[in-house]
């Protein structure tokens, strides 16, 4: 789990259709505590004023920027192993959606 001063692991090859769909659903709940963190993260800077550790804070988001890029790679990754395997294209397309969602929630 990652934290205001820390992330967590990275990805791998998964030899299984079931395995592949068991590290999406993994990552996405990665995805939600990143999310979790961040929100801690903009809690402490804002009850930090009024001299507001604006350095710490970007630190901050620096990391949990990194985290939402590697958990991104990874289901880049994932989507790129279902597709070789030769999985249904309709599920190939939810893991695309979601990854949309997740860039369109990040552009608020």
């Amino acid at each position: 789990m990652a934290t205001c001063n820390g992330d967590a692991g990275g990805g791998e090859e998964f030899s299984t259709v079931k395995a592949l769909v068991d590290r999406l659903f993994a990552l996405q709940s990665e995805r939600v505590q990143i999310y979790s963190v961040f929100d801690s993260c903009y809690v402490q800077y804002m009850q930090s004023g009024p001299e507001y550790h604006f350095a710490q804070y970007r630190s901050s988001v620096e990391m949990v920027t990194d985290n939402f890029r590697r958990v991104s790679a990874s289901v880049l990754s994932v989507l790129a192993q279902l597709e070789a395997k030769g999985v249904h294209r309709a599920a190939v397309s939810l893991v695309t959606q979601l990854q949309e969602q997740e860039k369109a929630k990040l552009a608020l």
